[in-house]
Order: C-alpha cells, then sequence, then structure tokens
C-alpha cells in the first residue's frame, strides 16, 4: 500500500511540473536542491526509512536524485534545444557505465551500483540546466551557514548528551556507530541516519565553504561558522576529515598571502597539525584511552593493505581490471585484510588503467571548471575541493560520486561559475 501511495505522488509531482513554464520547472529544481536537498534532507534523513518503490530500494536521499531527475527531464521536454550536457555529467557517465560494463562482462552485476552510480547523474545535469542569479548563491551560502549550526549543535549534544541523537531511522543503527571507547563514538552530527562517510565528507566539505568565505574579507560571522564546523570536523576521530579543512587552509593560505606572510602562516599551521598529532598520539584525553591504539591499528592496516596489492595485484589485468572491488571480490581475505583501503588502487583493481583514468577526467573536469572560476574571482576554493576529495581517496574507498557533501560543492561551483562574481569581490553584499 505504502508504494502504491510513493507512485501516485511521484505521478501527481510530475503532471505538476507538466503544467508549468519552463522558467517555473527551473526554479521548482534550483530551489528543491538548495532548500530540500542541501538543508531538508541531512535534518530528515534519520526519520524517513527505506522504502521499496517498484526495482528501487529508497531512502531520502535517493528520493531527491529521483525527483531531480524528473524535473531535469521536464525541463528536457518543454524545451529539447536548451538542454546542456556538461563535459563534468559527460565524463561522471563515461566512468559510471564503464564500471557497469566491466563488471556485467566479468560476470558480476549488483543491483544497487545501478542506483548508486546512475542516480546522482541527475542532479548533475540538472545542475547546469538551471539559470541562477546572484542571491541564488546568498540563498545558497546561508542556508549551508544554518546548516553548519545545526551540525554543531547535535554534535554538542550526541558528546554530552546522546550517541544515538539522530540515528533513529533503522533499527540496526547502534551498530552503526564506531565505538573508539566505553563512552565515545566517532560522531556524525545529522549525518548519523546516513552513514560515517557521509557525514565527514559533508563536514569537511562544509568547513571548507565556510573558510573560504573569509578569503576575500574575514568577518567574524564566518569566522565563528568555521570554528563550529570544525569542532564538529575534530569529534569525527576520522583522520582524513581532520586533512580536509588543513589541506584548504593551505590552498588558502598560499593564494591569500604573499612573501613572508605566507611562509610564516604556513609554518603555523604545520606547527599547529604537529602539535595537535602529538597530543592524540601520545597522551590522549580523559575518557580516549584506546584512541592511541585504534589511530595505530588504522595506519598499520593502511599501509598492509597496500602492501598486499602491490605483492600480489600489481601487474595482474592492468588495463581493464577485475570487474569488482577488492572488499567486494574477497580478494584480500587470504592475505587478512577485506580491502585495499584506497580509493584510487581499488578504481585500478576494478577498472584497470582504463577506468582510473576516466576517475580522473572527471576529477579534472571539475578541476577545469574550479580553475575558471579562480581567473575569473581570485577565489582558489573549488580547486581545493577537487585536490581534497583526491587526497581523501588516499585513505579510503570514497570513489563513488554520490556523497552528500561531495554533490553540494559541486552545486556551489556550478552557481559560482555561472553568476561569475567581480574578481576579489563578494558576489553580493549581504544584508544584516
Amino acid at each position: 500500500m505504502n508504494n502504491i501511495y510513493f507512485f501516485l505522488e511521484i505521478v501527481f509531482l510530475l503532471l505538476l511540473l507538466v503544467a508549468l513554464d519552463r522558467k517555473t520547472v527551473e526554479s521548482v529544481g534550483k530551489y528543491a536542491i538548495i532548500l530540500g536537498y542541501v538543508l531538508v534532507y541531512p535534518l530528515t534523513a534519520f526519520l524517513v526509512p527505506e522504502v521499496d518503490a517498484g526495482p528501487l530500494r529508497l531512502d531520502a536521499g535517493r528520493a531527491f536524485l529521483l525527483l531531480f531527475w524528473g524535473v531535469f527531464f521536464m525541463l528536457a521536454l518543454k524545451n529539447p534545444r536548451k538542454i546542456k550536457i556538461c563535459k563534468i555529467a559527460l565524463a561522471m557517465i563515461a566512468y559510471n557505465l564503464y564500471l557497469l560494463i566491466s563488471s556485467w562482462m566479468s560476470g558480476i552485476f549488483y543491483k544497487n551500483e545501478v542506483v548508486n552510480f546512475l542516480l546522482p547523474v541527475g542532479i548533475v545535469l540538472l545542475m547546469d540546466n538551471i539559470e541562477y542569479q546572484p542571491r541564488d548563491l546568498v540563498v545558497f551560502e546561508k542556508v549551508a551557514a544554518l546548516l553548519v549550526v545545526v551540525v554543531a549543535v547535535v554534535s554538542v549534544l550526541q558528546i554530552t548528551v546522546d550517541p544515538y541523537l539522530f540515528s533513529s531511522a533503522y533499527a540496526d543503527d547502534g551498530t552503526r556507530l564506531y565505538q573508539i571507547d566505553s563512552a565515545l563514538y566517532r560522531n556524525r552530527s545529522v549525518f548519523a541516519g546516513i552513514g560515517m562517510n557521509e557525514g565527514g565528507i559533508a563536514m569537511g566539505f562544509l568547513a571548507l565553504i565556510m573558510m573560504f568565505k573569509n578569503f576575500y574579507k574575514v568577518r567574524f560571522k564566518y569566522l565563528a561558522l568555521s570554528g563550529m564546523i570544525l569542532f564538529s570536523v575534530l569529534v569525527t576521530f576520522s583522520r582524513y576529515v581532520w586533512l580536509m579543512p588543513v589541506i584548504g587552509m593551505l590552498f588558502f593560505i598560499f593564494y591569500k598571502f604573499r612573501g613572508e606572510r605566507k611562509v610564516a602562516a604556513l609554518v603555523m599551521i604545520m606547527a599547529a597539525v604537529i602539535v595537535a598529532s602529538s597530543v592524540y598520539s601520545s597522551n590522549p584525553p580523559a575518557g580516549v584511552s584506546t584512541l592511541e591504539n585504534v589511530a595505530g591499528r588504522s595506519v598499520e592496516g593502511r599501509i598492509q593493505s597496500i602492501d598486499i596489492y602491490f605483492r600480489h595485484f600489481w601487474g595482474k589485468r592492468m588495463i581493464f581490471g577485475f570487474g569488482d572491488w577488492t572488499q567486494q571480490s574477497g580478494a584480500f581475505f587470504q592475505y587478512g585484510r577485506h580491502t585495499v583501503h584506497n580509493g584510487i588502487l581499488d578504481v585500478l583493481f576494478r577498472g584497470g588503467f582504463v577506468g582510473l583514468g576516466l576517475f580522473f577526467l572527471v576529477l579534472y573536469q571539475i578541476f577545469r571548471r574550479g580553475r575558471m572560476v579562480f581567473k575569473r574571482t581570485g577565489n582558489p576554493v573549488f580547486m581545493a575541493f577537487v585536490v581534497i576529495y583526491l587526497f581523501i581517496n588516499t585513505t579510503a574507498g570514497l570513489n563513488f560520486f554520490h556523497y552528500f557533501g561531495f554533490l553540494t560543492m559541486l552545486f556551489y561551483l556550478s552557481i559560482y561559475y555561472q553568476v561569475e562574481p567581480e574578481r576579489n569581490r563578494e558576489p553580493e553584499p549581504e544584508k544584516t
């Protein structure tokens, strides 16, 4: 019965979109992303159970991505000649299809991968077929700031009151919380009902957005927001999440300052990183007695997994790959590990150099657009975005393009790229 109601709701929404003119449909898509996906989705996903919708098993995130496909098709129906398919979308489609086809030809096929690969393409296609105004950039940044406040507040509550807060959507959520100590968990804030990596990537890129809002002019508001989201980043107790804003800050300093000021700032950041690392490796705070051991095992395991790859799999099926991920194939089990724990090597294992080349092509196209934004505005935030995403794939298998934080940054880039604010100036002064 629930499936019937869901189907009828989708039909009603599509009929409503058909009745609207193209400009209105664009506005629906635009604010469905800004207000719906960027704000409502992370705040309510923990309440939304998974439902069967025909061949798909939908959760809150997949429902939004399916909606964006519907809006894109409505735009295409109303004026096919105005539809644009950007190079980022083309590269992403090529990467996704290649991995699916190579797996199928290897006798391996996972139905859920079709969803994970193809659903995010809809929002990417929609992004570039919407006409943005400077006001849209301001609205997006205000929504991101509001999300940061909520994320920080929930992080505090999860640390001090209830680690299971925002984790009630599924019966087994308690087992999904990574327990570091008897009283400490890796904090996911509002993303606890979505997934550990979803939360880490989202908080890392939210930190990047807030930090670079101070790029043109340092303001207390964004310093405070940066501090709030950096607290949430800290209590994830995930090193790849910690290093995301560190890499962002290195970009910030390199492009913001010159001469001796730049060198001094870089030295201060590196010193802070070394000091923080020393504190957590030699004298963990009270209540985190096992953090040092967890960190040590994690580093050792990653090095061991990479060593296994180069000892036993390098030089085999290097062009087209094995057609499966290292974990799902079970290839590493016989060597005492379950995965290579490196997104770049995982793509190489599955898709060979062809698949890895297509993966890099997606990131190159995003970097290329980010560099165009830099040339027009002087803001390197989107180049930092690509470098960070590439870096975190050296520490974990995050080579899908369906993560909330990744898609949110890509949408931010799409608005910025189209609005093109004047160099070294804010796109539009915010009213207080």
